[in-house]
């Protein structure tokens, strides 16, 4: 069996490399990024935000803005209580608007529920 000389390889490599398809030759992940930040020609979707629910009993102790203290609403104070993050835009379990869920917050909740 012949061994290619260096030349013959070289020459082999190039007409292998142009008959390959671009994908192969430059991976997406090498053109874009890691993390695929190229450009499309797909339209991007635009964003429609939620409308905010009428919060009138916040202060009283409504988290989810749904207009009744209950359950749900100490629920929801609790997982803030524990470090959980949420995907309602519009709740909050401060109900005394201090910027911090606390205790203060639960006896408002309290207050509200069992009166």
């Amino acid at each position: 069996m012949k061994r290619l000389s260096f030349w013959h390889f070289l020459l082999l490599a190039i007409v292998v490399y142009f008959l390959l398809p671009v994908s192969q030759k430059f991976p997406v992940h090498a053109i874009c990024g890691e993390y695929n930040i190229c450009p499309s020609s797909t339209p991007i979707p635009t964003i429609t935000p939620t409308p905010t629910p009428n919060c009138s009993r916040r202060p009283d102790g409504d988290a989810d803005c749904n207009g009744v203290i209950n359950d749900l609403d100490y629920n929801f104070w609790l997982s803030k209580i524990r470090g959980a993050t949420s995907t309602c835009t519009y709740c909050s379990a401060d109900f005394n608007n201090d910027t911090l869920v606390n205790l203060k917050d639960f006896e408002i909740w309290r207050l509200t529920r069992f009166n």
